[in-house]
């Protein structure tokens, strides 16, 4: 790694985290990379990089993917070295850090080309990295979704469905509302988190247990999606906060709050993949709130023929035949006097509305 005081003619290491990216006051864009190489990797050498446009910020596509840096200057601040990428004359090039013969980088800022010595310090990088055994961070802070409580931040392990929205898949811990039956006809409770309504598709890509926790930035980060690659791909979320919206849990990301790629192998990937196969099994569709076993006896002459399932794969099923056992949580109901729907019976129409708490941590009108 470098001096202090030093203007680093090239500087190269494997990327390990980037920070969300913050607009300055001098309205540019800063994002930090956090890298190490053979010489260090602890602590991890921190790379602020400044550029005018969103677009020109480095998008890291995969774990273990290498950064080369031309024209660095090399500071100290709070006691730590780091270097600093001016958007006037600094350039970076991003490498696919699997080893491969292949030295074409896959997004670069301004012209860029490697000298020989660089193309060296890559393929040595790349062979490096695979033995290094390079952990996942601190678990300090790591927690499952279950125990997270209100206005507090948590590192958070998830896997990415989609491009729009960050996802993480645990049990959150049950919450209560304080509104008001009679309140539910003029102003129902909202139905998600976000403003808009996921689709039927989107939907049924999600796990069917467990509760799917909405990750979200505020609007000053709404070209957050450009920073990110890779659908599917696990990550690891420093500083998430944990907000809470009618009754519904989020996650809110924010200038501190950083994204670390991980490997399918990595030990905190292989735990949750473990937890996951644990709860797709029968009993395991039931929410983490049912443990009473008043909970799961229901009086049914065929009771060995009954299926423990989620609201979510009935919503899903494609038959309409079949006889499930569902665990579920009434939140509201409309209309809520008994007298209200007597009269309604006697006129000849029977309808009532349900709102019920999915394991997505979504209402479900029911009728």
């Amino acid at each position: 790694m470098p001096i202090e005081g030093d203007l680093a003619a090239f500087e190269r290491g494997l990327v390990l985290s980037t920070g969300i990216f913050a607009m300055t006051v001098s309205s540019h864009y800063v994002s930090t990379l956090k890298i190490v190489d053979e010489s260090q990797q602890s602590p991890e050498f921190s790379v602020n990089i400044f550029t005018e446009k969103v677009q020109h910020l480095p998008v890291v596509k995969s774990h273990s993917d290498l950064v080369v840096l031309h024209n660095v200057m090399i500071k100290k601040h709070d006691g730590e070295v780091n270097a600093v990428f001016s958007k006037n004359f600094s350039s970076f090039a991003l490498f696919d850090g699997k080893n491969s013969n292949d030295l074409s980088c896959y997004q670069a800022l301004r012209s860029f080309s490697l000298s020989w010595r660089e193309m060296n310090c890559i393929k040595n990088l790349r062979n490096w990295w695979p033995s290094a055994r390079i952990d996942s961070g601190k678990s300090e802070y790591l927690v499952s979704v279950k125990d997270i409580s209100s206005d507090t931040y948590f590192d958070l392990v998830c896997k990415r469905p989609m491009d729009s929205l960050c996802v993480g898949w645990s049990d959150a811990p049950l919450l209560s509302l304080d509104g008001k039956l009679k309140d539910e006809e003029k102003n129902p409770l909202p139905l998600q988190v976000e403003s808009f309504a996921l689709d039927q598709d989107t939907l049924s890509k999600f796990y069917r247990v467990g509760t799917i926790l909405r990750v979200m930035a505020d609007k000053s980060h709404e070209n957050l999606g450009l920073q990110f690659h890779g659908v599917g791909k696990w990550v690891r979320i420093r500083n998430v906060g944990a907000k809470v919206l009618s009754g519904m849990w989020y996650g809110a990301l924010n200038s501190f709050s950083r994204v670390r790629l991980l490997a399918d192998d990595d030990i905190i990937v292989v735990e949750c993949k473990r937890k996951f196969q644990e709860r797709r099994l029968e009993l395991g569709r039931l929410p983490l709130w049912s443990i009473d076993d008043d909970l799961t006896v229901t009086d049914y002459n065929e009771m060995d023929n009954i299926q423990f399932v989620s609201l979510m794969d009935i919503l899903s099923y494609e038959k309409d035949d079949s006889i499930f056992c569902c665990v579920v949580r009434v939140m509201a109901i409309h209309p809520f006097q008994a007298e209200d729907l007597h009269s309604s019976a006697a006129r000849g129409e029977h309808e009532m509305r349900l709102t019920l708490e999915t394991q997505q941590q979504e209402f479900m009108p029911i009728y």
